[in-house]
């Protein structure tokens, strides 16, 4: 690719290589500073450019260049509350999954209930399911309208994209667990759940003074599922990339939603606060793109 970008002339002998901020991404482009956008699929989406004043690209190379998880993070420690959270979202692809099995829709009380939380949450999945629906329900409000959806973040059986990890036995033999979670009785004692986003279109944006997006819609099925379907429960914060990890680490928010890729060194070690992060399963596999200027 970069040879054939470099005969059209569109990339100079030498410094091609542009560093921009997430402010001037696009006005660069815009400006003509640079002749190529490299950057994830939704920051690409012709949808997203011609929200920025950008004309529909006439080059877009849409080749697989790499594949990025992306999860929800809590803080470590607290093996209660992470199951919870990744929970809550596999859930809602195991609602998917047995919608597509029946070939009908499906109801809140066709989800399992489940004693492994506490008598306090045995609904939880169905609350959470009643506020959002499924996965595919998520995708389809708020993703496919910029970025069709792939076979990687399809509800599937055979591979290790979207497929939802089975739940097991969902009851309790025996003694109820008796295992407790600092960051649920905070949550609780609290009143609402913290959640760290950014303004990112499909995933966290502001429309009407309001949060909107797929992320916005899962930390809504937490809170309907920490309270009792109520899924009104919740803050969000803006984050920003740099103190991100920084405000977890911290506790001014319970839980990041901000588009956070899972590498090894979050998950040991983060640079930042030296210290490691639970990621949930992914809710949805990037890819990296670019788009350049129109030759002619």
């Amino acid at each position: 690719m970069d040879v054939f970008i470099s005969e059209l002339g569109l990339i100079p002998s030498s410094d091609f290589m542009v560093p921009v901020s997430t402010l001037d991404f696009y006005s660069k482009f815009k400006d003509g500073d640079c002749n190529v956008l490299a950057g994830e699929e939704f920051d690409l989406a012709p949808k997203v450019l011609e929200g920025e004043g950008i004309d529909t690209p006439s080059e877009v190379w849409n080749g697989k260049l790499s594949t990025k998880l992306l999860s929800f993070v809590t803080r470590d420690g607290d093996p209660k509350f992470s199951d919870f959270v990744n929970y809550i979202l596999q859930s809602l692809m195991t609602a998917e999954e047995e919608r597509v099995r029946r070939s009908a829709p499906i109801e809140a009380s066709d989800l399992d209930t489940t004693a492994l939380f506490g008598n306090g949450y045995q609904t939880m999945f169905q609350d959470a399911f009643a506020v959002v629906g499924h996965y595919g329900a998520l995708y389809a409000r708020h993703l496919e309208p910029l970025v069709s959806r792939s076979s990687a973040n399809e509800i599937n059986s055979n591979t290790a994209a979207m497929y939802s990890k089975p739940l097991g036995d969902l009851e309790v033999v025996g003694r109820t667990p008796n295992q407790k979670s600092p960051i649920i009785d905070e949550i609780k004692n609290r009143g609402s759940l913290i959640i760290g986003v950014t303004d990112s279109p499909m995933f966290s944006s502001r429309e009407n003074d309001d949060w909107v997006g797929i992320c916005i819609d899962f930390a809504r099925a937490i809170s309907a599922a920490l309270f009792d379907g109520d899924e009104t429960m919740v803050d969000f914060t803006p984050v920003l990339p740099l103190d991100q990890f920084v405000k977890l680490q911290n506790g001014d928010i319970h839980l990041l939603a901000r588009t956070t890729t899972i590498t090894m060194e979050r998950d040991v070690k983060e640079p930042k606060t030296r210290d490691g992060f639970t990621f949930s399963s992914p809710m949805f596999h990037d890819q990296i793109r670019f788009v350049g200027r129109n030759a002619s």
